[in-house]
């Protein structure tokens, strides 16, 4: 039924259309106007509409480096070969650990969303009280059959979600602007005393929050048609794309409840916001489909966080880092399906352990938590990733003054200061006071440790294992690391060197 294979096939079937719709999936755009953009309101005020436009530049700056590399690192994996390109094995290891914390906490945050807002939209519209664990387990179910099949498949079914979540917030979008005008988009937003207004950190971190996922097109590319291209356009695509859709609409909702209003009336709604808005300036109807595409919304979320969280852990076995049998792929789909298996088991896992045995709220406890550690580790991962373009480059005759050094290291001092931001108010961006949850930033150090004396571990005892942290060249046939301080790469049959 499968066999061991470090990637399905060198001949792919997704497109940049494809992978950019998985990508744009994975940060759920209707769940952030509904959920995330009214809470930067609340707490950062109509700062915000600026912060989505400073948060895309960082991150389209972020994109020159990440293409550039994406070009040259034909390995699949996401992050953590551009890592150990550049900064070497062990620091790749924890990076493949983080990685691993970040998407597995963002796919059982997706999950347990997923059955809180099928649990309020089904007795809200239908009468129908279906308890929130019993809608998650049937998402599960349905997902991981998706990701034990062609990525192909998942990703029309992304496409179709993501496709209808646009329409809908468009439509509420263009009603507002349609009845208002130009006070509709007021240019006060971008003056320097409304942008940098007091609560404009606060803005930005959820500004990026917005963005979880949009790097995960590296983990297609061993699925895509043209993985040197496909990658980078969807990228960008991804990048532009969200931050027009949300700036716009964070925009929208200052001009409907005017700019010195919109935080306290943000305040008082919070989860309803989108759809007073939707009540007051379109048809009832379209409130209603408002609500039946948050579950769409949510599935599709689900779907990629589940096929990323399934690849790290494919590559990381077909490297033979974790247990061989975790790489195997489907003999026809060539998809992970060992690797997808264990992400449904460990997501179903925490939350029979966190709401079944715990009794925790899946929205203001699991998703919170879950989603503010998934958050700020794949946020410190991109950092990492912008730092490994200006390394891996700087004694490279590629090297270029803009592609692989200003842009990437740009883009990764806007990263480290929405780090900085992010752990100092860990509270604010779960929305949990809890002094165990203002301590779990501590986990990305356990994970960033832990991989790296596990990356020592394998050196000293499994040369051939910690041999496989490596990447290669597209126009290369031999594994080739950089300009590692690691290499080189032990040849004997049972012998290694310090590597």
């Amino acid at each position: 039924m499968s066999s061991i294979s470090p990637a399905p096939s060198p001949s792919g079937t997704l497109t940049a259309p494809r992978i950019a719709l998985l990508v744009i999936s994975a940060a759920a755009p209707l769940a952030c106007v509904v959920g995330t953009i009214p809470l930067a309101l609340a707490l950062g005020g109509p700062s915000t509409t600026a912060m989505f436009i400073v948060v895309g530049c960082i991150l389209a700056l972020f994109t020159v480096g990440y293409a550039v590399m994406s070009r040259k690192i034909a390995e699949p994996g996401g992050f953590y070969p551009y890592i150990t390109a550049a900064m070497g094995r062990i620091l790749g290891c924890s990076a493949a650990w983080l990685a691993l914390l970040g998407y597995t906490a963002a796919s059982i945050a997706a999950a347990a969303v997923s059955g809180y807002y099928g649990n309020l939209v089904l007795e809200q519209q239908l009468g129908i009280d279906v308890p929130w664990f019993v809608y998650s387990l049937a998402l599960l179910v349905v997902v991981g059959a998706l990701a034990t099949r062609q990525i192909d498949l998942g990703a029309k079914v992304v496409g179709i979600a993501v496709t209808c979540e646009f329409v809908v917030i468009l439509i509420v979008g263009i009603a507002v602007v349609a009845r208002e005008g130009i006070h509709g988009l007021p240019s006060e937003v971008f003056a320097p005393h409304v942008a940098f207004s007091t609560g404009f950190p606060i803005a930005l971190m959820y500004a990026l929050t917005c963005f979880i996922g949009f790097e995960s097109g590296a983990l297609y590319a061993p699925e895509a048609r043209d993985p040197k291209r496909s990658v980078a356009l969807a990228t960008y695509a991804a990048v532009t794309v969200m931050t027009l859709l949300l700036a716009f609409m964070s925009w929208v909702f200052t001009g409907a409840y005017g700019i010195n209003e919109v935080q306290g009336v943000a305040g008082q709604e919070l989860g309803d916001l989108m759809f007073t808005l939707s009540t007051a300036y379109t048809s009832p109807w379209v409130t209603t489909l408002l609500a039946f595409m948050m579950l769409l919304s949510q599935f599709a979320c689900m779907v990629t966080l589940t096929n990323a969280a399934a690849r790290y852990i494919q590559a990381l076995g077909a490297k033979r880092i974790l247990p061989p049998a975790l790489g195997a792929v489907h003999a026809r789909f060539g998809s992970p399906v060992r690797a997808a298996i264990l992400v449904v088991g460990v997501t179903l896992g925490a939350l029979i352990v966190f709401g079944l045995a715990l009794g925790l709220n899946p929205f203001t406890d699991i998703t919170s938590v879950a989603f503010g550690i998934g958050a700020l580790s794949i946020v410190t991962l991109q950092a990492a990733a912008s730092l490994s373009a200006v390394l891996f480059f700087r004694r490279s005759p590629e090297r270029h003054w803009w592609r692989t050094m200003v842009a990437p290291g740009l883009g990764a001092a806007g990263l480290i200061i929405s780090i900085v931001l992010m752990v100092r108010d860990f509270d604010l961006v779960t929305g949990n006071p809890s002094t165990v949850v203002g301590l779990m930033p501590l986990l990305l150090v356990v994970a960033t440790c832990g991989g790296a004396l596990y990356g020592v571990y394998l050196r000293r005892t499994a040369p051939r294992s910690y041999a496989n942290l490596k990447f290669v060249l597209p126009e290369l046939s031999e594994p080739f690391l950089a300009t590692s301080p690691d290499s080189p790469v032990p040849t004997g049959p049972n012998t290694g060197s310090d590597l």
